[in-house]
């Protein structure tokens, strides 16, 4: 679906934020959230080698970690074309939420922002090279859920929040034909999806991960996705 960008540059880089533009409360919180993540992986004994930078742009991913410029980049609610926040609002009715502006907020600037924190784990420890994109997905997933899980009043949280992600997602109509694995068959046909399907799977990744819930703690996964040397990344395009 196009969207109309716009972009604000935060000039911000995890591990050592420089100050949000006064007055965006969007970039405010982005900012602060993506220090407390990081500073949740440093508490677990990991370092990074090097920044990845975070930019408040509205576009069609509505939230999404690049590995090609180590950018997480965020949408702007306001900044979304009417069909998109149609869709927002009718998925706030599904999931209790009171507009579409507070579901947008709350899953895409806040759930989500820890899952793309997820992927630039991955991508600095270089399991992004080994993984597939089926199982990269679910493990980002599990990083957002151990990570709002280390506080009592966002874990409190946590299962209704899960509930009106997935179980909306769940209810568009399966993709996957039938006698078809769900995993080997995204793994082969990701590409070709439209927005519908991608979203159904995007539900899928969540159930899988929310099961896995008790497999492994925040500092598991953070040991898991310890930063590579920096040597690693000599060949690494965004280098």
């Amino acid at each position: 679906m196009p969207v109309s960008l716009s972009t604000l540059a935060l000039g911000l880089t995890i591990g050592l934020l420089q100050a949000a533009p006064p007055g965006d409360p969007l970039a405010a919180s982005t900012t602060q959230l993506v220090e407390r993540v990081s500073e949740a992986y440093r508490a677990c004994g990991q370092q990074p080698t090097f920044p990845a930078t975070v930019e408040v742009q509205t576009h069609p991913a509505l939230v999404s970690y690049q590995f090609t410029d180590r950018t997480m980049r965020v949408s702007r609610y306001e900044e979304l074309p009417p069909e998109m926040q149609g869709l927002m609002s009718a998925w706030a009715n599904t999931a209790g939420q009171p507009s579409g502006a507070s579901l947008f907020g709350d899953i895409f600037n806040s759930l989500l922002v820890p899952h793309e924190m997820g992927h630039w784990m991955q991508h600095i420890s270089r399991r992004a090279i080994t993984l597939d994109r089926w199982e990269s997905e679910v493990e980002a997933n599990r990083i957002a859920i151990a990570y709002w899980s280390l506080d009592a009043e966002d874990a409190a949280r946590l299962p209704a929040r899960i509930e009106a992600f997935s179980g909306f997602l769940g209810q568009l109509p399966d993709p996957v034909p039938d006698g078809e694995d769900p995993r080997a068959y995204f793994n082969e046909h990701y590409e070709s999806f439209d927005a519908a399907q991608y979203g159904w799977f995007q539900g899928a990744f969540m159930r899988e991960a929310w099961a896995r819930r008790a497999e492994s703690g925040f500092c598991d996964l953070a040991r898991l996705n310890a930063a590579a040397p920096i040597e690693a990344f000599a060949n690494d395009p965004a280098s």
